[in-house]
């Protein structure tokens, strides 16, 4: 199987590339052969516009049979522990949106600017995953949004919990999930935990953990591939 393997950023895909160079067959400068299947590392940069834009350009992405973002992410639920990997179900942009002067705040399907059961969104702007229905992964299923400003504030958060009872925050996964959906790319989400959405303090964050867990869930994903 041909695979793409996604990132926002080199921390989040080098861990796995580390392994690849000790445990798989560097095929050449872009892919490397492990359990079976061809692996395509790529870091698209931060946000949903460039991770859009990087599967976009990604040169055999006709081949490719599966696509597979990985990285970490706030959680909203305080029930997963901190280093916990999750498997994105549906994304949405949830910043998306008009913001009116009394701060009302209305995302564009709600204000009926885009229709949100228009192909890929359904239920007024939500993403699901594609094609991968078939693929088994022991992680729980979860929803996500994707902003492009981290919620750090109490407002933001409060907001966020009313419009749209997100498990997850990152600001890459509505993106990705949009572009294969409409490239009809296979794709499934990854993403370890690295702190809660709660107002900023990195102090409780603990990234090392999020990508070792991160790193590990993606082989064992791999390797169940058969």
């Amino acid at each position: 199987m041909q695979i793409l393997i996604l990132a926002a950023t080199n921390q989040e895909i080098q861990p796995f590339i580390d392994f690849l160079e000790k445990s798989g067959k560097k095929n050449n400068f872009f892919s490397y052969h492990f359990s079976g299947h061809d692996c395509f590392p790529v870091v698209t940069g931060v946000g949903a516009t460039m991770t859009a834009f990087g599967i976009a350009r990604v040169s055999n992405i006709k081949s490719i049979q599966l696509a597979i973002q990985i990285g970490i992410a706030g959680s909203y639920d305080f029930d997963l522990k901190l280093g916990d990997t999750v498997r994105v179900e549906k994304d949405r942009f949830a910043d998306l949106a008009i913001e009116y002067p009394d701060e009302k705040f209305k995302d564009i399907y709600q204000e009926n600017l885009t229709d949100g059961n228009y192909y890929p969104f359904q239920n007024q702007g939500w993403i699901h995953e594609h094609k991968t229905e078939h693929i088994i992964t022991t992680f729980p299923y979860v929803p996500s949004i994707t902003v492009n400003t981290t919620s750090g504030s109490t407002k933001t958060i409060q907001r966020n919990h009313v419009n749209y009872n997100p498990t997850l925050e990152t600001m890459e996964g509505a993106g990705c999930f949009y572009a294969c959906k409409m490239l009809d790319v296979p794709v499934l989400q990854l993403r370890s935990i690295s702190n809660y959405v709660i107002p900023r303090d990195k102090s409780t964050w603990n990234i090392p953990l999020a990508l070792g867990n991160l790193t590990d869930a993606l082989v064992q994903t791999i390797q169940n591939l058969g």
